[in-house]
Parts: C-alpha cells; structure tokens; sequence
C-alpha cells in the first residue's frame, strides 16, 4: 500500500515496544485532539460531527496489530487500552489479533481491554461472536493479492487531500 499512497500504513510497521509505545502516544493525542478541537460537547462522534462538516469531516483511522501482545510493553498495553475506551467515538478503531500462544502483558489490563471491545474467536472451526455464529464473505478468488492491495492502494490515492471551495471559506 506505501507504493501508491505512503500515509496508509504510516510510514511502516512497527514491531519493537519502543516504536510501538511511541505510536500508541500519537494516537492517543489525535483522540484528544478530536475531542478538545471537534467533538468538544457539541457532538456525540466523529459522525455527527463529519456530518455537518462536509468536505472538511475529519478521516476515520484503524490501528491494525498482528500478534498481540508481542513488542507490547506494560505502557504501551494502557495506552492501547485508551485508545480502545475511546477511540472509535473520534473514529480511531482497533482490530487486533491475538496471539494466545503469548503471555499477557497484565492480566487485568487485557481483561478491561477484553470488556472494551467485540470479541471474535474461533471455535471448533466457527467463529463467534457471543453466542452468535460470525459468517465472513469468501475472500475473492479471482484476483491475486498482490492485484486486489494494488486495488485498495489507487482507490486511497489523494485521500488525505481536501478542498475547501472558496465560497465555503469566504
């Protein structure tokens, strides 16, 4: 994806606690920012508040971690648990994956990050959200990977870019 448009995956990935604790901060003062600068006590969420802001509503941003809690430290475990008590209203969301074959980094911050967001796990070759069965679309059979990122990669191209009409700003 940073062959078409280099912001998508912000510049890399990251995979040491260091870079992952420093992402993390960013984050959370992005969620900050969105709440002192747009949501203030005027707007439940970034959707009402993108609603009446048209061309200038404010982008959605998902945080994607593999193998979680691998290169996560103690600090870097609470602010993501910040982010997932609060970032989907500033439309910051989390999909993480958990790998159980690793320790927790603290049982009672995994426990309030578990309560924090939906669970989906796999059993017995079904997952399941709850109690209910989670069905996926079949992945395209058609295309390639490589095809199908390339795909997603030109549809994001100048996504960051906005333009405001002059008559909105006079």
């Amino acid at each position: 994806l940073p062959d078409c448009e280099e912001p998508v995956i912000t510049h890399r990935i990251w995979t040491q606690p260091p870079q992952i604790e420093e992402r993390l901060a960013e984050v959370n003062e992005h969620i900050e920012k969105v709440i002192q600068m747009y949501l203030r006590n005027e707007y439940a969420n970034i959707a009402e508040y993108n609603e009446q802001a048209g061309v200038i509503a404010e982008k959605s941003h998902f945080i994607v971690i593999a193998g979680f809690p691998s290169g996560f430290s103690e600090t870097a475990a609470k602010r993501l648990l910040s982010i997932a008590a609060s970032g989907a209203r500033c439309g910051v969301h989390l999909l993480i994956q958990r790998d159980l074959r690793q320790p927790p980094v603290d049982r009672s911050l995994e426990e309030e990050l578990r309560r924090s967001c939906l669970h989906i796990k796999l059993e017995k070759g079904v997952f399941r959200l709850g109690d209910d069965k989670v069905i996926f679309d079949p992945a395209p059979s058609d295309e390639d990977p490589n095809t199908l990122i390339h795909r997603i990669g030109q549809a994001g191209v100048d996504s960051n870019r906005v333009e405001v009409p002059f008559s909105q700003i006079a």
